[in-house]
């Protein structure tokens, strides 16, 4: 994954909210607030506002490339538990974007 590149598309594809479901039930809104630089999730059940910022997005990206390069499947949530709270959000997201290597 190219972390960077990959931010930016997905700022992009964030800039009109998305509704995206977790990978074991659950759904959740999704944007990309332009003004904070932050991509918000807010989960239609509890509905308290989780926010990730580029900082936490490139530990996880740089977590993915490893996973991955050690032979794991990357779109495991399990995987980044010690780098943030909001794994299986991020790999929700990445999967509804389409991402592929």
């Amino acid at each position: 994954m190219n972390v960077e590149k990959l931010w930016n598309e997905i700022k992009l594809w964030l800039s009109n909210e998305k509704m995206i479901e977790l990978q074991k039930g659950g759904k959740f809104k999704v944007i990309f607030d332009i003004n904070s630089e932050i991509i918000e999730i807010i989960p239609i059940k509890s509905g308290i506002s989780r926010r990730i910022n580029k900082e936490e997005w490139i530990k996880f990206g740089n977590k993915f490339n490893s996973v991955k390069n050690e032979g794991y499947d990357p779109l495991r949530p399990g995987h980044y538990a010690k780098i943030t709270f909001n794994s299986s959000y991020l790999v929700a997201i990445i999967k509804e974007y389409g991402y592929s290597e």
